[in-house]
C-alpha cells in the first residue's frame, strides 16, 4: 500500500508541475495534492467555461463581419 502511495504521489506531482497550472507540487504530502488536483481541477473547468464563451464572441463576430 505504501509503495502504491509513493508512486500516485509521485504521479500526481508529476502532473501538478504542468506550467498550465502554475502550481508546485514537490515535498507535498498525498493529501494535500489530492487537495491540489481538486483545485487544479476548478481552475481547469473555470479556464474551459471562459475559453468557450471567448469562442462563441468570436464566432459571432465572424458572422458579423462575413455579412458586412
Amino acid at each position: 500500500m505504501e509503495e502504491f502511495e509513493e508512486q500516485l504521489r509521485i504521479t500526481i506531482s508529476d502532473c501538478m508541475e504542468n506550467p498550465l497550472l502554475d502550481m508546485e507540487a514537490e515535498e507535498k504530502s498525498l493529501e494535500e495534492l489530492l487537495k491540489a488536483v481538486k483545485e487544479a481541477k476548478t481552475q481547469v473547468e473555470t479556464r474551459s467555461k471562459e475559453n468557450i464563451k471567448k469562442c462563441n464572441s468570436l464566432g459571432r463576430d465572424c458572422t458579423t463581419l462575413e455579412k458586412a
